[in-house]
């Protein structure tokens, strides 16, 4: 006899809040279809965080929406409403029957209060639709700790947001402290891939006890990744290994030329693009030299 999967009271740091699987899915198709926007998705997590609070409190929709307007944009009542009658027609198409998800109230506050951006708002709200409890115990996992497994592509073909986009995403909310990620083995197809687990200000588990140096087995072979590029180009471009985005914090650029016979130095320490264009056509310049050389050699 199996032990029947119940929500415990204090499962989730601050509590948490419950809404239909049919709900969150339709949720995430319209933001696919793009029927509902960051204002509609944020209007959506305050209507989750009204079902939790007590019958007799006196916080509106648009105080919990605005209760950081210092810092984020600040929604007027005509938005709001218009907002709401947008999400009730949505919802309203979907039965208010069948399995409910636990949603913390942790990640729906920090998605109403528009600290979230929308690819934000999907991750958080697949991962607690495929959200399940260990059945056995796991080694990489604290005592009694849920966590989710899916794909980038399952999430992205769902919700239309882009893989890179989902990788940012993950690792604003790791940053955040609502996801961590785990990286683990798995053993039947002899590949890596990724455990979505509760982060430490949402789950009473702490992290900290966690190895972070934990690597796959050195037999194990690489696998090709879609989230980053296997081929680089031969010119040099400061470039991050994984978006393929300009890095340009922290970026100091040196020039070498020939003025009257001597040779001149010149740094740059907040260069633009037309100098780091130039700065690649002269590196690769000195590439191609010396590929000359060699062969000459």
């Amino acid at each position: 006899m199996t032990k029947k999967q119940t929500l415990e009271r204090d499962e989730f740091a601050g509590n948490y809040t419950l809404a239909y699987r049919e709900e969150v899915l339709a949720i995430i198709r319209a933001y696919r279809d793009r029927r509902i926007r960051k204002d509609d998705l944020r209007v959506y997590a305050a209507v989750l965080e009204e079902r939790a609070l007590h019958g007799k409190s006196r916080v509106d929709r648009r105080r919990v929406i605005n209760s950081r307007a210092s810092i984020t944009h600040a929604l007027s009542s005509s938005a709001i409403r218009e907002a709401s009658t947008r999400i009730e027609a949505i919802t309203k198409e979907c039965s208010w029957t069948g399995k409910r998800v636990a949603i913390a109230r942790e990640m729906v506050r920090y998605i109403a209060q528009g600290r979230a951006t929308c690819t934000e708002a999907m991750v958080l709200l697949f991962y607690c639709l495929r959200r399940i409890k260990q059945l056995r115990r796991r080694e990489l996992l604290q005592e009694g700790e849920r966590y989710a497994r899916f794909r980038y592509r399952d999430l992205s073909e769902l919700s239309g947001c882009g893989r890179s986009s989902l990788c940012r995403a993950v690792g604003g909310l790791r940053e955040a402290g609502l996801l961590e990620v785990v990286r683990v083995q798995q053993r039947n197809e002899n590949a890596n891939g990724n455990l979505f687990v509760d982060g430490p200000l949402v789950s009473l588990t702490s992290h900290l006890n966690r190895s972070a140096d934990w690597k796959p087995k050195t037999t194990t072979g690489r696998v090709r990744s879609d989230n980053a590029p296997g081929v680089f180009p031969t010119t040099l471009e400061n470039r991050d290994p994984k978006t393929r985005i300009p890095n340009k914090k922290g970026v100091r650029v040196r020039f070498v030329f020939k003025d009257d016979g001597r040779t001149v130095v010149r740094v740059v320490e907040r260069p633009t693009d037309r100098d780091l264009d130039l700065a690649r056509l002269q590196a690769r310049a000195w590439q191609v030299e010396q590929a000359q050389l060699d062969a000459v050699a």
